[in-house]
């Protein structure tokens, strides 16, 4: 992760109705819309590159927590445990954690 994506990644983290569908507030579209604004306006990027900036992000980290599980033909393990430990700001420590665990 680059400065920019860690710096958006720590803001998104503040808004958990982004990226949390359990949260009934995930739906909300004026909801998200507003907290892109703020989001985008704290990391110094304009709404559209934000969001796709993170949608690249969230799917890094889907990509690398598949990789996690998968036995062979995968990146070597120290550079999926520093992705991993990234993604601490992204999805939270205990969760973090358990991929880094399993």
């Amino acid at each position: 992760m680059d400065n920019r994506e860690e710096l958006l990644a720590e803001e998104v983290r503040k808004y958990e109705h982004i990226y949390n569908p359990s949260l009934s507030e995930y739906k909300d579209a004026e909801i998200a819309s507003n907290s892109w604004k703020e989001i985008s306006a704290n990391v110094d990027l304009p709404v559209e590159e934000s969001t796709k900036l993170w949608r690249r992000i969230r799917d890094k980290y889907v990509r690398q927590r598949k990789a996690m599980r998968s036995s062979s033909g995968d990146a070597p393990y120290y550079q999926q445990r520093t992705i991993a430990i990234h993604l601490l700001i992204i999805c939270g420590f205990r969760r973090a954690i358990r991929l880094l665990i399993t």
